[in-house]
C-alpha cells in the first residue's frame, strides 16, 4: 500500500491500497488512519491521562471564562484570519497567531491571506501573541479547534482537546481524519464560524447544565473512540483488511527500497531519524511542541 502523509490527504486514486491522515475534502480517495502525533498507544494514554489528572484539579467554575485558540499563520490560514479579525468579542475570546508556517513572517502571511479573502488589512491581525502551553489550557473553559494553517485541512490540536474537561468548539470545515464521523454536534462539541461564534459563547455562558454536558460528552467520545487501545483497533481494522486482500506472492517493493525503525527486522535497513522513536514522556512531548 501506499501511504501518504501530508494534511491534505490522498489526491489521485491508484490500482493499489492507499492510506492517509486527513482529507481535505471527504470525497478525496484513500483509507484514514491515525495520525502520528498520536505517537503511540501506551505514550498517548501516558498522555492524555496526566492531561486528565491536571484538569480534574482545576474546578471548572474556577476557569476562566473564556475560549482559547492558538496556532499558526499559514497558506491554509483563511478561517484562522477570519476567527483573529473577530477580535475579543468583548473578552469573551483569547485568540491569537503563535507562529508562521510557509511564509517568511507573519506580516507577510496575514497580508496574503487578507488579500485573497478580500479584506481590509489591519496592523492588529499580525500581532503575535503568546504561547500557551497546553497543560495550561485546563485554566479555560472553552477550547476552539480550527482547521489546519497549512492547507486548511485537519488539523492534529483536536485530538489533544478533549483530555482538558473543557467545553470543546469546532469550527465548521470539509476536513476529515477517521474519527469525525463519530462525532455529534450538540453532544460532544458545539459547531461554530464567523457568522454564530459570538452568539454561541453567550448562550453557552449562559447555561451551565449545557456546559456540563457538553464536557462530560466530550470526555465520554474520548474513551470511545481516542484511548489507545482504540487506535490500535482501528490500525488492525484497517490492516487486516489489506491483508485479507493480498495475494500470495512476493512484495514487489524491493528490501534494498524499504527500512525501518525496528531492530526486530534485520532484513531492513534502519531509516533515518529512528532516535525519534526512542524518545519517552516529556521529551515526546517536547519534541511535538506541546
Amino acid at each position: 500500500f501506499l501511504g501518504v502523509s501530508r494534511a491534505g490527504g490522498p489526491a489521485t486514486k491508484r490500482n493499489y491500497p492507499v492510506v492517509g491522515i486527513g482529507k481535505r475534502d471527504p470525497r478525496q480517495p484513500g483509507l484514514l488512519m491515525p495520525n502520528p502525533f498520536f505517537v503511540a498507544p501506551d505514550w498517548w494514554d501516558w498522555y492524555s491521562r496526566r492531561t486528565q489528572a491536571v484538569a480534574r484539579k482545576r474546578e471548572f467554575d474556577k476557569r476562566r471564562d473564556v475560549l482559547l485558540f492558538r496556532g499558526a499563520c499559514g497558506p491554509g490560514g483563511h478561517e484562522r484570519l477570519k476567527l483573529m479579525r473577530l477580535g475579543t468579542l468583548n473578552g469573551a475570546v483569547d485568540a491569537g497567531w503563535t507562529s508562521v508556517d510557509g511564509y517568511t513572517d507573519l506580516e507577510t502571511c496575514v497580508a496574503d491571506l487578507s488579500n485573497q479573502l478580500g479584506a481590509k488589512r489591519r496592523k492588529r491581525d499580525s500581532e503575535l501573541s503568546t504561547r500557551v502551553p497546553m497543560v495550561n489550557y485546563s485554566h479555560y473553559r472553552y477550547l476552539l479547534h480550527m482547521p489546519g494553517s497549512a492547507t486548511g485541512s485537519y488539523s492534529r490540536n483536536l485530538q489533544y482537546l478533549w483530555s482538558h474537561g473543557a467545553v470543546v468548539l469546532i469550527w465548521r470545515h470539509d476536513a476529515l481524519e477517521w474519527y469525525y464521523p463519530f462525532l455529534r454536534d450538540g453532544v460532544h462539541y458545539v459547531s461554530v464560524d464567523e457568522t454564530d461564534l459570538e452568539r454561541k459563547l453567550v448562550e453557552l455562558r449562559r447555561d451551565p447544565e449545557r456546559r456540563r454536558r457538553l464536557v462530560a460528552g466530550g470526555a465520554a467520545f474520548f474513551e470511545a473512540h481516542l484511548r489507545g487501545d482504540r487506535l490500535v483497533d482501528r490500525w488492525r481494522r484497517l490492516f487486516d483488511g489489506l491483508a485479507a486482500g493480498q495475494s500470495d506472492t512476493p512484495p514487489l517493493v524491493s528490501q534494498s527500497a524499504a527500512c525501518s525503525c525496528d531492530a526486530g527486522m534485520a532484513a531492513y535497513a534502519s531509516c533515518e531519524k529512528c532516535e525519534i522513536t526512542r524518545k519517552r514522556g516529556n521529551t515526546v512531548a517536547k519534541f511535538l511542541g506541546l
